[in-house]
């Protein structure tokens, strides 16, 4: 088995990505280096175009590709991490609130994760789910190594708010617009329970339009239902998300499909926030009854649990300290950085 100061590692991560997408990729890098104790070298996969990595490439004995791209690198062991789910997820791709482009590029990302999946050595994945979905959909996929490599780790460096934290206050939705989030049916739960909220409450979505078209009908919907009053659509830095966890009552987290979590979900556990969470792909895995778990396609089992969580200060409590004992135990950044590096060491063998 080759020692680890004999990896040399090359890492090849989208140039444009999600928030999620580059903190996941710096975070990881980082504590890569520390692991190798050496510098690890960083490529970008172009946008448009063929991914060359000749000039980056040389002397790499190990190449690991986030994302939906691959090659093959001469004289190296290949690894690919795909961080995107949402091509596999019919729901996600034939939503009628999703834009042409939308659709357009969850078609264009399967043909690549099948061209890169078939020209690697191993495969890692961050959740059992993500798992099953390669394996059913690519041949190569089911006989390659891999390795499932937990997360939880934060992205924000946010304060456990529990103490803080104050009644009749704000409803938190950490989430950028797309179609598979679930803002609509959140939107369609505030609705239904809205008289039944105390006027002081406030539901903050703090996120970006990233699908212009959804983002659009979210805000008609909004309108449409009278909730202007109510709800607020608004992109967040990262100082203003770590006020904003540290101030919410309650957390919302609707999404529908996605790889492994989402830091949006992380961040307000590891900050102590009592969280409703959708019930479907990764998330139940993920986070092993540290929330409310719900299905999002039921508006009014949404706002119920939105409703019941607010009068019920004792359940607040009991999710809080779920969500401290949860980010007690997540793997940390190191973790999963030296648990890639034992996959490679494990493939050179």
């Amino acid at each position: 088995m080759k020692r680890r100061r004999d990896i040399n590692l090359l890492v090849v991560a989208p140039g444009l990505t999600s928030s999620g997408g580059i903190a996941f990729g710096e975070r990881l890098v980082s504590e890569l280096e520390v692991q190798l104790g050496r510098e690890v070298g960083r490529a970008e996969t172009p946008r448009l175009g063929r991914l060359q990595l000749d000039r980056h490439s040389a002397g790499a004995t190990h190449v690991l590709f986030l994302g939906s791209r691959a090659i093959e690198v001469a004289g190296a062991r290949t690894v690919l991490w795909p961080l995107n789910v949402a091509p596999f997820d019919a729901r996600t791709v034939h939503a009628p609130s999703s834009s042409v482009q939308n659709r357009a590029r969850h078609r264009l990302l399967l043909h690549r994760l099948r061209r890169s999946v078939g020209c690697v050595d191993g495969l890692v994945f961050g959740s059992h789910y993500a798992r099953s979905l390669y394996l059913a959909r690519f041949a190569d996929a089911a006989t390659m190594p891999y390795r499932v490599i937990r997360g939880g780790a934060r992205s924000l460096e946010v304060a456990d708010g529990t103490e803080g934290r104050r009644d009749g206050g704000l409803i938190l939705c950490v989430s950028h617009l797309y179609p598979y989030k679930g803002i609509l049916e959140l939107v369609e739960a505030v609705a239904i329970v809205d008289a039944e909220l105390p006027p002081a409450v406030t539901v903050r979505i703090a996120g970006a339009d990233r699908d212009r078209r959804y983002a659009a009908a979210v805000r008609k919907r909004i309108m449409d239902r009278g909730l202007d009053h109510r709800i607020e659509v608004r992109a967040a830095t990262g100082p203003e998300l770590q006020s904003l966890y540290a101030e919410a009552e309650v957390a919302v987290f609707m999404s529908t499909c996605e790889n492994a979590g989402s830091f949006a979900l992380y961040d307000g556990l590891h900050a102590g926030c009592p969280t409703i969470c959708s019930d479907r792909s990764s998330m139940p895995e993920m986070v092993e009854g540290a929330v409310r778990l719900v299905n999002p396609f039921e508006p009014h089992a949404v706002g119920s649990a939105i409703v019941g969580l607010l009068r019920d200060p004792s359940e607040r409590q009991v999710l809080a300290a779920r969500a401290q004992a949860w980010s007690a135990k997540v793997p940390s950044w190191g973790d999963r950085a030296a648990e890639l590096i034992e996959f490679f060491e494990e493939l050179d063998a």
